[in-house]
């Protein structure tokens, strides 16, 4: 046995050896791999990536997130990329009127989107495929200025896999991703009424924090909880006497956090909010307390998080970065920009990027759907005016390059929401209640309280909402 495989636990070896056996002796094409937050199933499959590449066989990595994808390239020293740039590409130029040519003298009545195509499925076969946080990952279309190939992810990744073997590793007491009822990929059920041969293993020593932390008990209090949740009575959050979990009192709370953010860094600490709104007033407040205005403009050490992948930079949706330098701000296509530098958090990479300031102004996490399409339709008339045809190759290429439609979009990022944080782990993490959480439902709620705690790795801070501390 080699010392990868010696470096797993008991119980980690046990698991690994029955995956080891799905990739290269079992039947079946997908695989799941449950288990909750700390039991290293990132630990895991790293090992199991390597042991398969050692084997001289093809590994894919896979992750909803650029952060995951990140995180995982780390753990593996091998390269991960996103679910969405392994199989869409923007091939494609759709107007509501399929007639697009000739459109210059109607290209203001017509509305148009960018359509990333499905890539040609993998015909080769014998690669296998490994995704990670796949409990992120849902089959749910919604309405967008960018559409992606069928926009049901799950079934557009099994469609370019074509066959191949498929690792889905994941937390089922996570959140649902948005607009699915479940959580498709981590559902051998979902598998079976599409005719996939499916198995499925579960990890279930937690390893992460230490045997006495209170986090890890918080946790388990969850899990246990929503297997056990009672018709009509809502759910509480049993956050007492527990070590490295600090209630707080409300007055104190946004003190404590921004006493934190200054002694341990933007990195290793972090708000999250149930709702954007929530999240706009800590942001603000923060803000006030860092700068001493109540409203000011963006300012170089402001922190942003990225809310869209970026054509032109390594810069991915869930992203943090540090503002350096703040340019001069202008209007464009009624659209407010600004020149900034920026350096990532993770890697201390600096980029030299238009901003998209129009998005902190209006309190959204992205330019509204009219405003695309209206920047988008400048564009085609910049591009008419060069000769270039939305059905030539040039017309995406220099799309790819236009600084306005590929402006960096980001938020403030001293708070965020839970979607936002999941795939994220911080030292201190200040989870920030409110009385109207409820109306999530009770199983959501759940899901909530345990995806924030489960993002702490040393200390979680709740203030001290009587609505869920009892």
């Amino acid at each position: 046995m080699n010392d990868l495989i010696m470096a797993l636990t008991p119980h980690q070896d046990e698991i690994f050896n029955h995956i080891l056996d799905f990739f290269q002796k079992r039947d079946e094409q997908i695989c799941i791999l449950n288990g909750p937050a700390g039991v290293g199933k990132t630990f895991l499959i790293s090992h199991l990536a390597n042991e398969l590449m050692d084997s001289n066989h093809e590994v894919c990595l896979l992750t909803p997130t650029g952060r995951a994808a990140r995180i995982l390239s780390q753990y593996t020293s091998l390269q991960a990329h996103t679910i969405h740039s392994y199989i869409y590409a923007l091939e494609q130029f759709i107007s509501d009127d399929e007639d697009s040519k000739n459109h210059a003298a109607s290209s203001k009545k017509k509305k148009y989107r960018l359509h990333f195509k499905l890539r040609l499925p993998d015909l080769k076969g014998g690669k296998f495929y490994i995704i990670d946080e796949s409990s992120m990952i849902g089959n749910h279309t919604t309405a967008s200025f960018a559409t992606f190939g069928s926009g049901r992810l799950l079934e557009d990744l099994l469609y370019v896999c074509n066959g191949s073997k498929i690792l889905f590793c994941g937390d089922p007491f996570q959140l649902r991703p948005v607009g699915d009822p479940n959580l498709p990929a981590m559902d051998e059920a979902w598998f079976k009424e599409r005719r996939y041969p499916v198995c499925s293993f579960s990890l279930k020593e937690v390893i992460r924090h230490a045997e006495d932390s209170g986090i890890l008990e918080l946790a388990g209090r969850l899990r246990s909880m929503q297997n056990h949740l009672l018709e009509g009575k809502m759910p509480y959050l049993p956050a007492r006497d527990l070590s490295g979990v600090h209630l707080i009192p409300d007055n104190k709370m946004l003190y404590t956090y921004f006493d934190y953010l200054r002694r341990s860094g933007f990195h290793r600490t972090i708000a999250i909010a149930h709702t954007q709104k929530h999240c706009r007033y800590i942001n603000d407040r923060i803000r006030a307390l860092r700068f001493g205005f109540t409203s000011m403009p963006l300012l170089p050490g402001d922190i942003l998080i990225v809310t869209q992948n970026n054509q032109l930079y390594p810069l991915y949706n869930g992203d943090f970065v540090e503002v350096i330098e703040v340019g001069e701000s202008h209007t464009y296509c009624r659209i407010s920009f600004v020149p900034i530098r920026v350096k990532t958090l993770a890697e201390n990479n600096e980029f030299d990027i238009l901003f998209c300031d129009e998005i902190i102004k209006s309190g959204l996490q992205n330019l509204t759907i009219e405003q695309q399409h209206d920047l988008l339709v400048d564009f085609m008339i910049r591009c008419k005016k060069k000769g270039l045809d939305p059905e030539e190759r040039e017309f995406i290429v220099e799309l790819r390059k236009d600084p306005y439609l590929n402006s960096l979009r980001a938020t403030y990022g001293y708070a965020i929401t839970c979607h936002k944080a999941q795939g994220g782990e911080w030292d201190h993490v200040f989870m920030f209640l409110n009385p109207f959480m409820g109306k999530m439902g009770a199983s959501d709620l759940v899901r909530w309280f345990y995806t924030a705690t489960t993002r702490a790795k040393k200390d979680l801070f709740i203030n001290m909402d009587s609505t869920w501390i009892v």
